[in-house]
């Protein structure tokens, strides 16, 4: 991976608390390794913090360690861009051919490939954000910030304060509390404050709040975000006031691997050596379930297996739509009968989506009321 900058990490053993490794992610460590007899087998990092303990230190790494993918060096940039689209992980390991850890690479140091490599579109802002924005206010309350996010299925709010933009809150964000005494700024797991609930959400503000318009260039906003040293980023309109969505790294890198392989790949495994015909018929069936949405949703590519049983096929499709992946089945003693079947569950399941979309634009508009 000599055409990326590799970040150190930290490394601690499984056996070793869970404390040891959140006190790094207090200190700003995205991801941390564990190993086990000087080998990589997992990895925490701040979504580990939301762990329901009131005491970290009682919990071995081996017991509640994540395993994400590992980097190896010589990965293509399509592949860490894949890797990077569907998993929630903010960096990801690396290791070497002895599976020992060795750095880490962020969502930020992907961006910089992606500047330096040319691959990120030239579009406008507008045409990237996620819409519609959640707002608070920032003096709202630890309680309300995760009603709310609970109530819109959002993991993100924007805060104002006095109707300035002053950050975004997540619910990574709401397991950790930051006091900020005159002389020093502390940070500490919320598990270990008194009364949580009734603290204010500017409290709970960790990142520096970057802002773009929703008329600038994608790779000048972009830019921005990595110097910043952040993968997301508020997008405002032209008087630099009103929040209109949000700019995630993670819908860019969708975008670019759509310039590396414009249409979804179709990979099916498991074909019946005597059924090598039906292939086209499948992409074809697969790829028009899916072209109604495309403009709506980000489709990645499409995974099929095929089980030639006695009497019947049975077919499993994962599709990645909006970076999430879904899962579909169907079953058929005809095998294009089976991929049908799938077909019509993938519309079904789109529409479902859509509706749920056109209804949270109209519940935002609604809470934000008509515009003065």
């Amino acid at each position: 991976m000599a055409y990326m900058e590799i970040k150190d990490i930290k490394v601690f053993d499984a056996e070793d608390s869970l404390s040891k490794a959140l006190h790094a992610i207090l200190g700003g460590e995205p991801i941390v390794a564990v190993t086990k007899d000087n080998k990589y087998v997992g990895c925490i990092d701040d979504r580990h913090a939301i762990v329901n303990t009131k005491d970290a230190s009682k919990i071995k790494l081996e017991n509640v360690m994540a395993k994400p993918p590992r980097l190896r060096d010589g990965i293509s940039i399509e592949e860490l861009l894949r890797l990077f689209s569907i998993e929630h992980f903010k960096a990801l390991p690396v290791l070497d051919s002895k599976d020992k850890p060795i750095g880490y690479v962020s969502r930020v140091e992907v961006v910089e490939e992606l500047l330096k490599a040319g691959l990120v579109p030239r579009t406008l802002v507008a045409s990237v954000m996620d819409t519609p924005p959640y707002v608070i206010s920032a003096s709202e309350t630890f309680k309300k910030a995760k009603k709310l996010m609970k109530e819109l299925s959002t993991h993100r709010l924007i805060t104002v304060d006095n109707g300035r933009l002053t950050g975004v809150v997540s619910t990574y964000d709401l397991a950790m509390f930051v006091e900020k005494p005159r002389a020093r700024q502390k940070s500490q797991l919320i598990s270990e404050v008194k009364r949580p609930e009734e603290k204010a959400i500017k409290d709970f503000l960790r990142e520096p709040l970057v802002v773009v318009k929703e008329s600038d260039m994608l790779p000048d906003a972009l830019s921005k975000m990595a110097h910043k040293d952040v993968s997301y980023a508020v997008v405002v309109d032209e008087k630099g006031v009103k929040p209109l969505g949000l700019l995630d790294a993670k819908k860019v890198f969708s975008l670019s691997l759509k310039l590396l392989s414009p249409e979804p790949e179709v990979i099916i495994s498991h074909m019946p050596d005597d059924e090598g015909w039906a292939y086209d018929d499948i992409k074809r069936l697969l790829l028009e379930a899916l072209s109604k949405t495309s403009k709506m949703f980000d489709v990645g590519h499409i995974h099929v297996t095929i089980k030639e049983g006695k009497s019947v096929y049975k077919v499993d499709v994962s599709v990645e739509i909006d970076s999430r992946v879904h899962h579909f089945h169907g079953e058929d003693y005809e095998l294009l009968m089976a991929v049908r079947e799938v077909a019509d569950n993938i519309k079904r399941v789109l529409t479902k989506l859509k509706d749920k979309l056109k209804h949270r634009k109209a519940d935002i508009a609604e809470m934000e009321g008509p515009e003065e």
